[in-house]
Order: C-alpha cells, then structure tokens, then sequence
C-alpha cells in the first residue's frame, strides 16, 4: 500500500450520480490533458457538493499535473530513453542530452493546501494523508513531511485505525498496512538524508510508541538512533523491553548482541548471538555464527 498515491484515476459506482458525471468528465478532460476543462470541472463540482472526498483528491491531482513541467537538460549520464548523446571532436560521449520534469514549489502548495481541505473534512481517508506524505517527501520537505506523519498516527489513535482509501473503500487489516506504510516512510527519509533523519525518525518513533507501546519496529528504530548517537546503555533498554514483547524477532536479537558488543561485553554479546542461532533464518544464524567466532578470537 506503501505510496499508492492518487495518481491513477479509476470509475467507481457511486449512489450520487452527479458526483459520477464530475468523475467521468473530469477523467475525460485529464486523458485528454484538457487542463482547462479540469479547473472548470473542479469550481462546478465544488460548487455542487463541496463535501465530497474524491474532489479533493482529483483537485490534487488537477494541481500536481500543473505544477509538472519539462526543461531540456544536458546531463553527464542518459536520465531517460529520449535523450542523445552529444559527441566531442573524437566522437567521445560528453553528455547528454534530454529533458527533465521539474515542479513548480507554489503549485505543489496549492495541491497540498488542496487536500488538507479534504483531510480537515475527511480525517479518516488514508488515502489523502498518504499522498499528501508522498508528495512532500518528493519535494524533500522534511519538516513538513514528518509533521504530515505526526498527524496521521495521532489520527489512528482517535479513529482506532478504522481507515478509509479512495472513493471510501475500508481497509484490510489496517492498523498492520499503516504502521508498515510508516516504516515505509521513514526508510525513506533516511535513504535521502542520512543521519539528518534521525531527530525526526525519534519524534516519530516516540510518538506512535505513546500511543502503541508494544510496536516492535519502533522500539527497534529507537534503540537504532541512540545507538547511532553515542546512547548506547539506552539502546540497549529499549531492545531489551522489544525482546519481552517478542522474544522471537531476529532483528531485535542481533541488535541486543551489537549493543553488547558496543558496551564491551562479549559474554552477553554471544548470549545473544547463540539465541539468533536457534532461529529459522538461514541468513541471520549464518551471520551469528561468524560473529561468535570472531569475538572469541579477540
């Protein structure tokens, strides 16, 4: 579910036949990139039932396709099948040559300003807390970004993760698919900004904590950043607490035996590394087992 943005339009069966036509017109007036047509369509169907969901997701879509625009670019490597080379006096590739998609910042605002609207009616419609995420995270907002995360998981704690997805469709399991989609989220961030990640990735593991407290993969997150920080008698609390509410996740054993490791205390360290070797993963017992050898050569 991770990042299934609202992108793809699809025709739903709706009880309200004039919200139907605003869908179909307006699918048609996109494929057609009719934009025109869009921003006309959007001020009627706002004006006929300004309540309803997918105008607010559509009108997001409206102004994500506005703000995308295409530059010519000259880049040292081939970034798409349409760009050419541009040859020296050898005949060498220098460059290349093709174009670029770049977005407008004020449109992307507007898109987002968009679909809090439809977030500030609809609360429970994970579809839009989603691409609003998405998209700041395309736009590497990583204030905002992480605060579009803070609202959603103190959302799934007023609604008990009874979420919503386009055109009102319930979710299977959930409070599984959010928290995984979170993660999801977070990975990404780190992905770009490295250890820039990190203060933000600890306010949003300590906030779905407060309200999950036996969640695991923050804990684990957690103990992560203090470890990565220099915290390391702290990272290791915090994994031993996740070992009592799952003795059997592998991640959370190697990381206990690392944390012992780093607090210079090989016994405890092989411990662990033996508990690792009792598990079914192949990888991770393999991995185990070549750690055990090495702390007993030194």
């Amino acid at each position: 579910m991770k990042k299934a943005l609202l992108l793809t339009i699809a025709i739903a069966i709706s009880p309200v036949l004039f919200a139907q036509d605003f869908r179909t017109e307006f699918e048609k007036a996109a494929e057609a990139q009719d934009t025109t047509k869009m921003k006309t369509l959007l001020a009627q169907w706002e004006e006929a039932d300004s309540n309803d969901p997918e105008l607010y997701t559509y009108g997001f879509n409206y102004y994500l396709y506005m703000a995308q625009e295409e530059i010519m670019s000259i880049t040292p490597e081939k970034t798409s099948d349409d760009a050419y080379a541009i040859k020296d006096s050898l005949d060498q590739t220098v460059g290349y040559m093709g174009t670029t998609v770049i977005h407008d910042a004020a449109i992307i605002d507007k898109a987002i300003a968009h679909l809090d609207r439809g977030i500030a009616l609809h609360p429970n419609r994970l579809d839009m807390h989603f691409g609003k995420i998405y998209v700041l995270g395309e736009q590497m907002e990583w204030d905002r970004y992480t605060e579009a995360i803070l609202q959603a998981i103190r959302r799934s704690a007023i609604n008990d993760n009874q979420w919503l997805w386009s055109y009102g469709e319930p979710l299977d399991d959930p409070k599984i698919s959010f928290l995984s989609s979170i993660q999801d989220y977070q990975v990404d961030m780190i992905k770009a900004i490295n250890d820039k990640a990190f203060p933000r990735m600890q306010t949003i593991a300590e906030e779905i904590l407060k309200h999950y407290p036996d969640d695991v993969v923050s804990m684990s997150n957690l103990s992560n950043i203090y470890g990565a920080t220099g915290q390391d008698e702290r990272a290791l609390e915090i994994l031993l607490k996740a070992e009592t509410i799952d003795p059997d996740d592998v991640i959370v054993l190697l990381n206990i035996a690392q944390s012992y490791v780093d607090l210079g205390d090989k016994d405890k360290a092989i411990e662990y590394y033996k508990k690792v070797k009792t598990k079914d993963e192949p990888q991770a017992v393999d991995f185990a087992k070549e750690k055990i050898k090495e702390l007993k050569k030194n």
